[in-house]
């Protein structure tokens, strides 16, 4: 994941940097007798609000991190349970293995080009990959009811397939999942208005006043667009590690007949 990966984070970051350099010329220029004169309430007020909007920045930053590894660990999930149903296909003695197997690399193939594209959810064609899950479901019951197969002898393996179909459920549903608008309305209401009361702490030294407003500005500016990344681990260019995905997939598309 890569900060200020696209060009609408470089212009906030540049952006904010200059409003706030602005603001500090300007406490300087006009403002410097007043917040002088009443520095003491300046700096506990400006504490004040500048630790409520740390609490609410560090709180949201960590359930996005918790909600980003959870989609990571999800796909991870959903990968490995592909891997071992497809081999535990190949140590099945009847007949069905190689429909199983190549169900399997079809939908992962379709998870990949059409659920792991990085666009949004209104966007991204989930039609696909239902249809070739039940592909897989299709070829599971044929091995299960035909001549050397019964629910029991493959329990384990309607098992990894419900771990799949589970895996597929929770990404799913994260997609959907992010910090409502109203949300990051108070994160960027409270970050102005935090960066303005650090701006109205008047320390005597010019160049000392905007070193320190510039760093917390810069300090703010990363953490919202890491926060913004973190909100969408599946979608974006910031988005979890889809190739390791489509490598699995290659691998098993190497070693299944027919495909």
């Amino acid at each position: 994941m890569a900060l200020f990966g696209s060009l609408n984070d470089v212009v906030f970051g540049i952006g904010t940097l200059a409003l706030v350099a602005l603001a500090v010329y300007l406490v300087r220029k006009r403002l410097a007798p007043v917040v002088v004169g009443d520095a003491d309430s300046v700096v506990a007020v400006a504490a004040a609000i500048i630790a409520v909007y740390g609490l609410i920045l560090s709180l949201t930053l960590a359930a996005a991190w918790e909600r980003y590894q959870r989609a990571d660990e999800t796909l991870v999930n959903e990968l490995n349970s592909i891997f071992i149903l497809h081999r535990m296909a190949d140590m099945w003695q009847g007949d069905g293995e190689d429909d199983l197997q190549r169900a399997l690399v079809e939908y992962g193939e379709a998870v990949y080009a059409n659920e792991l594209s990085g666009k949004s959810p209104s966007h991204s064609h989930g039609a696909n990959g239902r249809a070739a899950l039940s592909k897989v479901y299709t070829a599971m019951a044929a091995i299960t009811t035909g001549p050397h197969g019964d629910y029991g002898s493959v329990n384990n393996m309607w098992e990894r397939l419900s771990d799949i179909d589970n895996s597929r459920g929770i990404r799913l549903t994260l997609t959907h999942e992010a910090l409502p608008a109203q949300f990051w309305t108070v994160l960027y209401l409270g970050g102005a208005i935090s960066l303005l009361a650090l701006v109205m702490i008047h320390p005597a030294n010019g160049k000392l006043h905007f070193v320190f407003s510039l760093g917390a500005a810069a300090l703010i500016v990363i953490t919202l667009v890491l926060l913004h990344d973190l909100d969408a681990p599946l979608e974006g260019k910031t988005t979890i590690d889809f190739d390791a995905f489509r490598r699995g997939i290659d691998i098993l598309e190497e070693t299944t007949p027919g495909v």
